[in-house]
């Protein structure tokens, strides 16, 4: 993964986030084929290698087929919480074979918040939330 792909994104506020061709599974949680983070001047595309499962970056400026929605779009509600803070830090997670299969975002601060899982060809979204010991 081209971590300078973040890091043209890093520290600007977003704005939007939406992911194309949801598969909503039994438990309700939902999986997208890719996603855009809208940020102010860019967009940030996480999508999933079908081979590896490893998250792929890219990175483009507005205007360029990111930030629309369409009937093969859906706006991702569980990032809303996030919508005009900054993007914070990023960590990368490798699987056992070597592959970056995870990445984990924060916003406004170095708490992970939301992580992006390649499954089965799919981004899988988490919330990430504290617990007590």
């Amino acid at each position: 993964m081209d971590a300078g792909k973040y890091e043209t994104v890093q520290g600007q506020r977003l704005k939007s986030a939406q992911g194309s061709m949801p598969l909503v599974y039994d438990d309700q949680s939902v999986a997208f084929d890719e996603i855009h983070l809208v940020f102010e001047r860019e967009y940030l595309t996480l999508s999933v290698d079908p081979d590896t499962d490893e998250v792929v970056l890219d990175c483009r400026p507005l205007g360029e087929g990111g930030g629309q929605v369409g009937d093969a779009w859906q706006i991702l509600g569980s990032m809303a919480d996030f919508q005009d803070l900054e993007l914070g830090w990023c960590w990368l997670g490798r699987n056992q074979q070597g592959y970056t299969d995870t990445i984990i975002l924060s916003f406004s601060g170095p708490e992970p918040q939301m992580m992006f899982s390649g499954m089965a060809g799919k981004l899988n979204v988490y919330r990430v939330v504290k617990t007590a010991g």
